[in-house]
């Protein structure tokens, strides 16, 4: 509730000061959401059933997520917390980003709770394929007999510290054994009353993939493009997650009905013909994945979307073989529903009257209509930034899906489908979701042929959006 409660909080009107408080508050609990999962998989990390995901990531901005996260906590005790990175050229490299933001956020906190006066400083490094992090500070330090039980389970710092700082005594366990599963190790020196240094590397290969960590959004605008034409259902069995979940989608003008399981869900939809529907997956009297099925029998074909808390990606992937349209991760945030309003319900039965009527262009790839309401939301020259943007981080997704690599073709297909809705390619994201669709129930003919088609689309945008915006606007 607290992150999707802040997302409407800064969505409402607030002045310049108080849109920093609301984000912040937002980025922090994601961050804490992130580090609450990770805990619960020490049991996995000791079993032995604990994976890392490599995806090519900008260490620039992982240190910058870290740095933003605990600037202010430094400002309030007054300490001078800044980072170095020790990189010029190369930035994008194959790490688990989310498992190196833990161990970040353990030593960085540490740090700055362990400081009472001088310096904090995070540092990075690139040495033969591995990057090497140091965290220093000016605090305290520790004392020798108590540094063999730093990375010890609940393990804390001797009674003067625990007496003024609490803590699960997890934090350096857990760093200690991420770090060891991205193939590297951790240590720390310390001098008592001058200071600590932690340090540590992992194995991260650079990569000219296009970083995934890097994220464009854009400013809050007043003039938002609206789904007053679309029912949405929404099913979960919890309370909170009902309420925003109904805020989120009124905020975006939806008429949103609710149900509390699979069962209740049944009902409705066989009184009344929803648009969409965002179904949770575990819930009691009648689960998600059981009235998915009970729902198709009665022949609806309307979208269905799981809403799930599963983290790990083969049983993401199960829902969609189940036959889910989409997922999303919880907690749901405004631009994930959002993504998935402008994928499922902008090209269909809603937008279609107005989509039939718009001027035709030229070469056919893009929707007037949703691109008019772009112009309004942002003006012309936000929507050549975003065409940019786009074309940037497509093109390199589409070249990679040329390899033929399956897994890596669904992720990008999934990807381009929803971005090219969102933007007015219609006919980019249809070939992507048609193509994604085939994949996921195991139909591999003519995919040369079916990618090659993305590919000539994407070049007719790409030769021609700029033509089509000056004739056009």
């Amino acid at each position: 509730g607290i992150i999707g409660n802040s997302e409407l909080l800064i969505e409402s009107k607030l002045n310049n000061e108080q849109y920093e408080y609301a984000d912040t508050i937002k980025k922090s609990s994601i961050v804490l959401l992130n580090i609450l999962n990770d805990i619960l998989d020490l049991s996995k990390i000791e079993s032995g059933k604990f994976k890392i995901y490599k995806e090519p990531s900008n260490i620039e901005k992982t240190i910058q997520k870290t740095y933003n996260l605990f600037e202010n906590q430094a400002q309030n005790k007054s300490l001078n917390f800044e980072y170095k990175i020790n990189i010029h050229e190369q930035k994008t490299y194959l790490y688990d980003e989310t498992r190196l933001l833990q161990i970040l956020s353990n030593l960085v906190s540490n740090a700055i709770k362990f400081t009472e006066k001088g310096n904090v400083l995070l540092e990075v490094t690139e040495l033969e394929n591995k990057l090497h992090f140091s965290i220093k500070d000016t605090g305290n330090g520790i004392q020798k007999e108590d540094i063999k039980n730093l990375f010890q389970h609940f393990s804390q710092l001797d009674s003067t510290r625990t007496k003024s700082h609490k803590g699960t005594g997890l934090g350096l366990v857990i760093s200690k054994q991420l770090t060891e599963l991205m193939g590297g190790e951790i240590n720390v020196k310390s001098t008592l009353g001058k200071g600590s240094e932690f340090y540590f590397y992992i194995e991260a290969q650079p990569t000219s993939l296009k970083a995934t960590n890097i994220i464009t959004y854009l400013a809050p605008s007043k003039n938002k493009i609206t789904y007053e034409q679309f029912h949405v259902l929404l099913v979960d069995d919890n309370g909170t997650n009902r309420k925003v979940g109904e805020n989120i989608l009124k905020s975006l003008k939806c008429n949103v009905d609710l149900a509390e399981d699979g069962k209740s869900a049944i009902q409705k939809i066989s009184e009344k013909n929803y648009d969409l529907v965002f179904m949770d997956i575990q819930m009691p009297v009648m689960d998600g994945v059981t009235a998915l099925k009970n729902i198709r029998k009665m022949n609806y074909q309307q979208p269905i979307i799981a809403m799930t808390a599963y983290a790990m990606k083969g049983d993401r992937e199960g829902f969609l073989k189940d036959g889910f349209n989409d997922y999303i991760a919880k907690p749901i945030t405004i631009n994930e529903i959002e993504n998935i309003l402008a994928t499922y319900l902008l090209n269909k039965k809603g937008m279609k009257n107005q989509i039939t009527n718009s001027k035709t262009n030229e070469h056919g790839s893009f929707d007037k209509q949703i691109i008019d309401q772009l112009i309004q939301i942002g003006g012309k020259d936000m929507v050549l930034e975003v065409f940019k943007d786009f074309e940037e981080e497509t093109e390199p997704m589409i070249n990679d899906c040329m390899n033929l690599d399956l897994q890596i073709i669904k992720s990008n297909l999934h990807t381009i489908k929803g971005s090219a809705a969102t933007i007015g390619l219609n006919k980019l994201s249809e070939l992507a979701k048609n193509t994604e669709k085939d994949l996921k129930e195991d139909k591999f003919e003519n995919l040369i042929e079916k990618i090659s088609a993305i590919q000539n689309e994407f070049i007719n945008f790409k030769n021609y959006y700029l033509e089509y915006l000056k004739n056009n606007y």
